[in-house]
Formats: C-alpha cells, sequence, structure tokens
C-alpha cells in the first residue's frame, strides 16, 4: 500500500512538472525589442579621468564622443 501511494505521488510530481514545463513554453512568444538612443558623453573640462597612476584632468576636446 505505502509502495503504491509513493508511486503515484511521484508519478503525479512528474506529470505536474511536465504540464508546468509545456505552458511555460507555449505562454512565451519570442519578442524582438529594438532601440537607439543618442548621447552626448565627452568629459566636460576639468573632469577627473580615471585609468591613470596620477590625477589627471580633461583639459579640452578633440572631437566630442
Amino acid at each position: 500500500m505505502r509502495s503504491i501511494r509513493l508511486w503515484l505521488s511521484t508519478l503525479l510530481f512528474i506529470l505536474a512538472l511536465g504540464l508546468c514545463g509545456q505552458s511555460s513554453a507555449v505562454a512565451a512568444e519570442p519578442e524582438m525589442l529594438i532601440g537607439a538612443a543618442e548621447v552626448e558623453i565627452t568629459p566636460q573640462i576639468g573632469f577627473q579621468i580615471a585609468g591613470y597612476y596620477h590625477e589627471r584632468l580633461a583639459t579640452g576636446t578633440k572631437d566630442p564622443l
């Protein structure tokens, strides 16, 4: 009796996992999100530039970024 109950509960658990996996696969529709933006990121004069051994500040702009 106990083995039958264990077997049935295991079977129901596996079926439930299978149904959950199918419902999420069917419900999830592929979508493509596309966007574009333009932002000015040129550092201002006097801005501290990172990545150098000593403190270095931006002194001017040759080309805007």
